[in-house]
């Protein structure tokens, strides 16, 4: 395989997972009541984000956590998402 069809190829599984565990490794992650992220607040977490950021969120019972990974900071993309919204 020359360097050209490396480079067009699909990343395997694994090269998946590991390229997402460097791209949040030192990612902020900011906790909040699972009530609080709504649909409408994820989308505008998604229009917040910068270019080359990815978003990865969860819930868990009433809680629920955001994370931005870089070139992104979690706690701006949720200031200017929440702002967006007309929120505090």
């Amino acid at each position: 395989m020359d360097e050209e069809d490396e480079q067009r190829r699909s990343p395997t599984p694994e090269e998946r997972e590991a390229s997402l565990a460097r791209d949040y490794r030192d990612a902020e992650q900011v906790y909040m009541p699972a009530q609080e992220l709504t649909g409408q607040l994820r989308r505008a977490l998604v229009a917040a984000l910068p270019v080359g950021a990815g978003l990865a969120f969860n819930l868990d019972g009433d809680q629920a956590w955001v994370c931005v990974s870089k070139p992104g900071d979690t706690t701006a993309v949720l200031q200017s998402a929440r702002q967006a919204l007309g929120e505090n």
